[in-house]
């Protein structure tokens, strides 16, 4: 009996192994698959906007959002308008806020098979809040892969002032991020860990 109860404890462990094995394959050709759909993914109308309407020798200021925050949309899209930045480029999260910016002449992406989400208002970790998030990464990407440089701020943006001041360091490094807290850094546990920088993603620029 003890012999069988061996043999039977090393035939689940090879299959565990193996589906382990199996699972990892997976994952790689999955990642794969996705890395090779990106690349082909038709970007060109990106490419046209960016092209007639962007110019290279300032950053494309970026901004997001859809129809149910329409009107915090125009808000910040008002206050860069007060401080003559034009070089601004709205990421469209469906149709209807589409139509909502070109009746303004407000320029702006939207591509229909990669924002589905509903133009209804929608909460911070919701889903279509997530799909607007992530898509909106992919667009940032690209417009980097185009050579653009890229300021990104989420359209809650209160502007009292012109930001230009805010990126000291924008001629020596590639990015630069704000903070939650300005003045702490959250300790490692140990020496072996890196300190954590509350960073926020809703104001930042990459070269």
């Amino acid at each position: 009996g003890r012999r069988r109860a061996h043999i039977l404890l090393a035939t689940a462990m090879r299959i565990a192994t193996l589906v382990v094995v199996v699972a990892a394959a997976m994952s790689v050709l999955v990642a794969s698959a996705s890395v090779k759909e990106r690349m082909e993914e038709d970007w060109s109308a990106l490419t046209k906007l960016l092209r007639d309407n962007f110019s290279k020798s300032r950053p494309i200021i970026v901004t997001d959002g859809n129809h149910g925050f329409r009107n915090i949309l125009l808000n910040v899209l008002c206050q860069l308008e007060k401080f003559d930045e034009s070089n601004v480029l709205v990421i469209a999260a469906d149709e209807q806020v589409g139509a909502f910016l070109r009746e303004r002449g407000v320029r702006y992406y939207y591509d229909s098979k990669r924002f589905t989400g509903s133009p209804d208002r929608t909460n911070y970790g919701q889903k279509n809040y997530k799909t607007l998030v992530r898509q909106r990464w992919l667009v940032l990407l690209r417009i980097l892969e185009e050579g653009y440089n890229v300021l990104h701020m989420d359209p809650d943006m209160v502007i009292q002032r012109h930001f230009s001041s805010d990126f000291p360091h924008k001629a020596e490094c590639d990015w630069e991020i704000q903070s939650d807290n300005r003045h702490r850094v959250d300790p490692p546990p140990d020496e072996s860990t890196p300190s954590v920088f509350p960073l926020c993603a809703g104001f930042f620029l990459f070269k």
